[in-house]
């Protein structure tokens, strides 16, 4: 019984033997059973893995140095995938191996401050890896078209130390169908030994985008490690990517500039379809249906386009019209083949097409000459000095001040709403500023304004209502029109206006019209890209025109004397005194004198001035006292208050020579000649400034 069952024992050796004897595996000679994956230099960092760097035979494991420290301990984690992860302290040693785990051996080479030197060991073991060729069959090398074949064949290698045996190969190849194979898996795959696979293939059929397979060779086997007398099976899958890239047209479609850009009736719409891919496409059509609504006037919507070639780019227009406002919404087709008869079907983005009126005004407004202003002042005077005062024969001067404003010169402006055109608002339109940004327009006498209206649009308005608002104005003229406008069309109306009194003052055109409502084009309920639609519903759009009106109250006024008591046949001084009392700068003043009778000995009876600011009004009263008139060192100092009530100001008169000079807080403003020849000469002596 002992024999038998020695025999058996021995008869169980020898097969597996036998079946491990198959092929001869490499022996180390350091460390029997054991075989270095990786010898170098690491720093903090850096992990050892398998495929890393070269590396292989580490399937599952790694190692990360995660610090050096005083360039003698190197911290380690070493980790099996799914299975542990231990953190080592470790540094150079006398030992066989510094870490020494079932799978996984570590020996420590040398340690710096930045970097150590490792070894590390696994089991001597069957290793299997692949060099892959993929040929496609279409006009593009790198890739195949949906539908179309490709070929695989892929030389596997056991690049490890140990045979493989029961090699068993599973194709994991998706959705690509195999047309043909021929594999011929060796009974025993020992090292360094290579074999073939290869495959021919039918791509995926339904593939509309570039797309990247990954197709997997699984192997399944085990080996047997004889000085360590570890058995294992193992896995490897092996990785093959497959591009399949279709014929791709894009088509953009633009539905035609309907704003100021494009002032007129018409409206192109352009389709452009390119060949983004890197084959041919050929039988391409270009489909685009306008709607019933839409006149074309020149160009087609659809269109053949034969082929094309990677990158070609095709652009095509054609023009409509439309009588009534109407906005719609829709897609661009396109229809096409590759090499291998695929169909193809691409849709552009939607794109609007609207036909919209686009009513603007343009208010120009032009200044108007301001009558006379004339002023009349009496001189009274008596026959002799010894006589009694009469005003029975008076004498008298009549002063003429003509002024000519040139406070506005004349500008148009636009006000346009495209707020409410655009959206179905009125919140902003072209042009719209705040009133301080307006241009600045003076009132101050009469003003002629023009107001013109222009549908800008691509189609009819109607239902045109443009009228003025006016607070603080008097008016004469057209101030309002009503009716309809074809694209371009202008009409205008003009009015005069003046102010009619003190307070603020303001002329504003409020204009109303039909127009389409595009709030109303709602897409949400579309189903299917090529399917538009259309909205024809109105709506009214309004917006306003005002400006930043003010005004000026011309107020030009004469000082002079209230009494001049002169002997008879005596000469004497009159000095009129002309100043600005108004609100804003007065132009192109021009003065009149008229005596009645008495002769002029010296100055002008026609004075002409530019420009008066607004002015003060300062004055002296005093009666002429020769011995004052002839000291050369008199200076007398007034104090007054300006017309506007902004504060005092301080004058000097200063008598020198017989001439009387003016300053007004230290600038002299005025030069007069004086004469004292008789005391009885009282004059009151007004100062313009």
């Amino acid at each position: 019984m002992r024999w038998a069952e020695t025999i058996a024992t021995f008869l169980l050796l020898l097969s597996v033997s036998t079946v491990h004897a198959a092929c001869t595996g490499q022996v180390s000679d350091r460390y029997p059973g054991w075989e270095a994956r990786f010898n170098g230099s690491v720093g903090p960092g850096d992990v050892i893995t398998d495929g890393v760097n070269g590396t292989f035979g580490m399937k599952d494991l790694s190692i990360e140095v995660l610090r050096i420290l005083n360039g003698e301990i190197v911290n380690v984690r070493v980790a099996k995938k799914d299975v542990y992860e231990e953190d080592f302290s470790i540094t150079k040693s006398t030992k066989n191996f510094d870490i020494a785990l079932e799978d996984l051996r570590v020996k420590v080479l040398a340690v710096s401050a930045n970097a150590t030197n490792l070894t590390v060991y696994t089991h001597d073991q069957a290793i299997l890896n692949a060099t892959t060729n993929v040929t496609y069959d279409t006009s593009d090398q790198n890739a195949t078209l949906p539908g179309g074949e490709v070929e695989i064949e892929s030389l596997i290698r056991n690049i490890g130390e140990l045979g493989a045996e029961d090699l068993q190969l599973t194709e994991d190849f998706g959705d690509f169908q195999i047309l043909t194979r021929d594999v011929t898996i060796p009974s025993s795959f020992c090292s360094n030994s290579t074999f073939k696979a290869t495959y021919r293939l039918k791509a995926p059929q339904e593939v509309r985008r570039d797309t990247n397979y990954t197709l997997y060779l699984k192997f399944t086997y085990s080996d047997y490690n004889e000085q360590l007398d570890l058995a294992r099976t193992r896995t490897m899958d092996i990785p093959i990517i497959i591009s399949v890239r279709p014929a791709q047209l894009t088509v953009s479609k633009n539905g035609g500039n309907w704003t100021l850009l494009n002032a007129g009736r018409e409206v192109t719409i352009f389709n452009t379809v390119e060949n983004i891919g890197n084959t041919t496409a050929f039988n391409v059509n270009l489909i685009d249906t306008p709607p019933s609504d839409f006149e074309v006037v020149a160009g087609r919507p659809s269109l053949d386009l034969g082929r094309l070639d990677p990158g070609d780019k095709r652009t095509r227009s054609y023009t409509v019209i439309s009588s009534d406002p109407i906005a719609c919404t829709s897609s661009s087709k396109v229809t096409y083949e590759d090499e291998l008869g695929n169909n193809y079907t691409v849709y552009s983005e939607r794109a609007l097409t609207r036909f919209s009126p686009f009513v603007s005004i343009t208010k120009t407004i032009r200044d108007a000459p301001m009558a006379n202003l004339s002023y009349g002042y009496p001189i009274k005077t008596r026959r002799s000095m010894k006589s009694d005062y009469s005003d029975i024969e008076p004498a008298s001067v009549v002063f003429t001040a003509d002024a000519i404003m040139k406070t506005f010169e004349g500008e148009a402006y636009y006000a346009l709403c495209q707020g409410a055109f655009l959206n179905g608002t009125d919140e902003v339109c072209i042009g719209k500023k705040d009133k301080e940004e307006e241009p600045k327009v003076v009132l101050n006498r009469t003003a002629e304004i023009t107001v013109e209206i222009t549908n800008m649009g691509n189609t009819i308005a109607r239902d045109i209502t443009s009228y003025e608002r006016f607070t603080g104005v008097d008016h004469n003229g057209t101030t309002s029109w009503n009716g309809s406008l074809m694209p371009g069309e202008t009409v205008s109306y003009t009015y005069v206006a003046q102010p009619s009194g003190s307070g603020d003052i303001d002329i504003t055109t409020e204009v109303q019209y039909s127009d389409i409502d595009p709030l109303s084009l709602n897409e949400t309920d579309i189903e299917g890209a090529s399917v538009g639609v259309c909205t024809k519903k109105l709506r009214n759009v309004s917006f306003a025109s005002s400006g930043n009106f003010t005004y000026t109250r011309p107020d030009l006024r004469i000082e002079q004397p209230d009494e001049i008591k002169v002997y008879e046949d005596s000469p004497f001084d009159f000095l009129p005194i002309i100043y600005n009392n108004g609100t804003e700068k007065i132009y192109d003043i021009e003065v009149s004198l008229d005596f009645d009778g008495l002769a002029l000995i010296k100055g002008q009876r026609r004075k002409k001035i530019d420009d008066l600011g607004r002015g003060f009004r300062p004055f002296r009263e005093s009666t002429c006292n020769i011995g004052e008139w002839n000291n050369e060192n008199i200076t007398k100092t007034y104090r007054f208050t300006d017309i506007a009530g902004a504060g005092e100001k301080g004058i000097v008169y200063e008598i020198r020579d017989g001439k009387l000079r003016v300053y007004v807080d230290g600038e002299a403003v005025s030069v007069k000649e004086k004469k004292c020849e008789d005391e009885g000469l009282r004059i009151k002596h007004d100062v313009t400034l």
